[in-house]
């Protein structure tokens, strides 16, 4: 791990804190995301992943450009890192296999990234809550994810504190990693200590129980409360046709596929 990727722990949740452009119903976008990362898996041709791409490429074009400059560069990143672990099957007679995996890959971040600029995270929880996923695995997932971006501020800000107090060129990156690495272990293990004792001392039993208002955390009221009525509805209903025209599209594809 180097530094790079500690400076990429630290911007792992900044849109969380930024305010989204358009707020979309978190339970139809997970659904929707989650099942066009499926059916680009289980396909078997190369005419729906691209098709999903266009159509992804299609939304993102419509955003802010600092939008589109930050969902290209983590789609480009993560199509790199699998292009590099792919790239021996090129060597081995399988070429089909790089292009067909990096491709899919290209599509899954891509997706993904988008869910995470239209839905915020404490929306998506609630959302996992409202699917009566357990309590004890989403506390942990969003306890998870909120510690990663603690820990990527904390090791970004000392990242900073060492570059204004180098001296000259001297090459400090990689001398310094470890002890940066060390601070931020033990940071995480104080604020692991820390957490637990507030939980202790607010008689937590290891039970998560829902709020009144269903949801299990009662800061994620507002996502029951910003869809209702008539809109929530309508809006749940254009993520069925369009889940619905996703699943006959790649029904087509694939019996198309096979009849060639």
């Amino acid at each position: 791990m180097n530094l790079e990727m500690m400076k990429l722990l630290a911007r792992l949740l900044k849109s969380e804190r930024e305010q989204k452009e358009r707020e979309y119903d978190a339970a139809g976008c997970l659904v929707l995301a989650i099942s066009t990362v499926l059916l680009c898996a289980l396909s078997g041709n190369a005419v729906f992943p691209v098709s999903v791409i266009a159509a992804e490429l299609l939304r993102l074009s419509m955003r802010k450009p600092e939008t589109i400059a930050h969902v290209l560069g983590n789609v480009l990143l993560a199509t790199a890192a699998a292009a590099v672990f792919m790239l021996p099957a090129v060597f081995f007679g399988s070429p089909g296999s790089f292009g067909i995996v990096t491709m899919k890959v290209f599509e899954s971040v891509l997706v993904l990234t988008m869910l995470n600029e239209d839905v915020s995270w404490k929306n998506m929880t609630a959302a996992m809550r409202g699917f009566h996923m357990p309590g004890v695995f989403v506390l942990t997932l969003d306890m998870t994810v909120r510690f990663l971006y603690l820990l990527g501020s904390f090791s970004n800000s000392v990242l900073e504190a060492v570059t204004l107090r180098r001296v000259g060129d001297q090459n400090w990156k990689n001398a310094g990693t470890g002890g940066i690495l060390g601070n931020t272990f033990l940071k995480a293990q104080e604020m692991s200590q820390g957490t637990g004792e507030a939980m202790l001392c607010r008689c937590f039993d290891g039970i998560c129980e829902e709020s009144g208002d269903g949801n299990l955390f009662s800061g994620q009221r507002e996502q029951s409360g910003k869809f209702t009525g008539s809109a929530a509805w309508m809006g749940r209903w254009a993520f069925l046709l369009i889940l619905a025209a996703e699943i006959l599209w790649f029904a087509v594809t694939e019996m198309w596929m096979r009849a060639s």
